[in-house]
């Protein structure tokens, strides 16, 4: 499909970046750490990798990808934060914007309020400033909350001091700022962030700290959501992460025996010579991922101990170097979830992470995206004429995929499909058949009917949040696998075009509705085993024989 209308070049925010969305609608990510250089035993900022210190936290994540220049952004921010600045009334401003008065983070979906309170407030204090922001309709919204610990800690860039944050979007901020958390050991303390190097702890009640509030999203109130796999590890549901079951040196169903400690190099090439579980991709834990295991309604220790049983209540090694001190790395303790760094030659315990989520969306190219929009939205794979259109209006750079999915309305035939004059039920009930082969249950579709009946989102904004939400939602994992194998089948059959010299706009009308029938027919197979991939790519060079 191509069309030579000219949408209007705008950028819209990628719905990943939607305020209030039910579970059911789109899910959201950590943040990483901003880290992007490697650390040996004393020095910081160096190449990444580096003998003796394998796997660090720069060598992952988004951060990483940033690095590698392979990452997409809805907004900007450094290394891999994407952070998107918001007028008074809620509009989008450019990066270079000066007067925004919130942030919204497209990572993890919180919109926050952009600068501290002009004053500082002791913790019970809070709660007359939340209610005196929502009568004034912060950024349009009336719904503004003090951060949980969690939360706060996932703006903290801990590749900067004095302010560890983006200082573009977040103004004014090396301080100590309240979250909402209590301290689970006692009712005089609550939880707190400094923003000056990024630590998380807790004091007395009565101090007066400055307060950033924060609405939306509800995903750091689910972390603690385990899978035990049986087999040594456990998945944390919402961070698509999968950790060890026990701390190293401990063993069985209950993880009897002793914790070993070690140095971070001792630590780090452990979790590089681990082959727990058969697999071969365990590191250490950035800083936020530790942080995110952490329980803080309870302590010694401050984690689910059914899902991680006889976990010491000490210090945990992170994958972080301290960027900003020399010889230190970053540390959680177990006992109530303080975060701090230490010594590289101190010893501590160790517990292993690994990534388990189907597809990092920093690494789905142009040409994978444009497939995906294809096969969400009509259902089936691409033409490769018109993939390649649309590939290079992305490669222009002033193209998005929300852009992109946007033009795809201008169409006459997806106009055909989708009448706008007729309600949108008929696109969200294709949409959710199309990349999670179910209908849509009703929560979710009552909730993309409102946005959209109320005109808060656009069809093709849609589109994109709840592709990447699936690639997001560790629960929609089979459901994107078999998306995600539609997809590698679509772009083998716009391969297989290119290579018989197939172009779209030479083929008669009769052609080219044969074609888009067999775009749809060689996806009916596939499904998330990977055989099918093979079998249906098999098929592709005998149906377009008969073109």
């Amino acid at each position: 499909m191509r069309t030579n209308s000219h949408a209007v070049l705008f950028i819209v925010a990628l719905l990943i970046s939607v305020i209030t969305l039910p579970t059911s609608a789109v899910a959201f990510g950590l943040n990483d750490t901003g880290i992007t250089t490697c650390s040996d035993e004393d020095s910081n900022g160096l190449p990444c990798p580096v003998d003796g210190f394998p796997g660090q936290d720069a060598e992952y994540g988004r951060d990483a990808a940033a690095a590698a220049g392979t990452l997409v952004k809805i907004g900007g921010g450094d290394a891999g934060f994407d952070f998107t600045k918001l007028d008074a009334n809620g509009n989008e401003l450019p990066a270079s914007a000066t007067d925004h008065t919130c942030v919204r983070d497209n990572v993890t979906g919180l919109m926050w309020q952009a600068g501290q309170s002009d004053w500082t407030y002791t913790f019970d204090q809070t709660a007359n400033y939340v209610s005196t922001v929502n009568n004034t309709g912060l950024c349009g919204f009336n719904d503004w909350r003090m951060p949980s610990v969690k939360e706060l800690v996932s703006i903290v860039n801990y590749n900067s001091y004095d302010p560890a944050i983006d200082a573009n979007y977040f103004p004014d901020s090396s301080s100590w700022f309240w979250s909402g958390s209590p301290y689970a050991g006692s009712s005089y303390y609550a939880w707190y962030v400094h923003f000056s190097d990024g630590g998380a702890n807790y004091n007395d009640r009565d101090v007066g700290y400055h307060v950033r509030l924060v609405r939306a999203g509800q995903f750091f109130d689910t972390f603690d959501t385990f899978n035990d796999n049986h087999d040594g590890t456990v998945t944390q549901v919402n961070t698509e992460l999968m950790w060890a079951k026990c701390s190293e040196g401990q063993t069985g169903t209950n993880c009897s025996g002793d914790a070993d400690e070690m140095t971070w190099s001792e630590a780090l090439t452990a979790a590089n010579n681990s082959r727990l579980g058969g697999y071969d991709d365990w590191r250490l834990p950035s800083v936020k991922e530790l942080q995110a295991l952490v329980d803080y309604s309870t302590d010694w220790p401050a984690i689910d101990s059914s899902a991680f049983p006889n976990t010491p209540s000490s210090w945990f090694w992170s994958g972080s170097p301290d960027a900003n001190y020399s010889g230190f790395a970053w540390c959680v303790v177990f006992y109530n979830g303080n975060a701090n760094d230490y010594c590289r030659s101190s010893n501590y315990h160790v517990r292993l992470v690994r990534d388990v989520q189907p597809m990092n969306i920093a690494v789905r190219n142009n040409e994978w995206r444009i497939t995906e929009i294809y096969i969400a939205t009509l259902g089936y794979a691409p033409d490769n004429e018109g993939l390649q259109y649309w590939v290079n209006n992305l490669s222009g750079g002033t193209w998005t995929p929300t852009t992109v999915a946007q033009a795809f309305f201008d169409n006459e035939s997806v106009q055909a499909l989708y009448p706008a004059d007729q309600g949108h039920d008929a696109l969200i009930d294709a949409l959710y058949h199309n990349i999670f082969n179910r209908a849509p249950d009703n929560a979710g579709k009552n909730y993309w009917l409102g946005e959209l009946n109320a005109g808060r989102f656009t069809r093709d904004q849609m589109i994109i949040a709840l592709i990447d939400g699936g690639w997001a939602n560790a629960n929609a994992a089979t459901d994107m696998a078999r998306f995600g194998n539609q997809v590698r089948v679509g772009l083998a059959f716009a391969a297989a075009q290119a290579e018989r010299g197939i172009v779209y706009t030479d083929l008669s009308p009769a052609q080219q509705t044969h074609l888009r029938q067999i775009g749809a027919d060689v996806l009916t197979t596939v499904t998330a085993d990977n055989a099918t991939v093979t079998a249906a790519i098999e098929q592709i060079a005998g149906l377009l024989e008969r073109l």
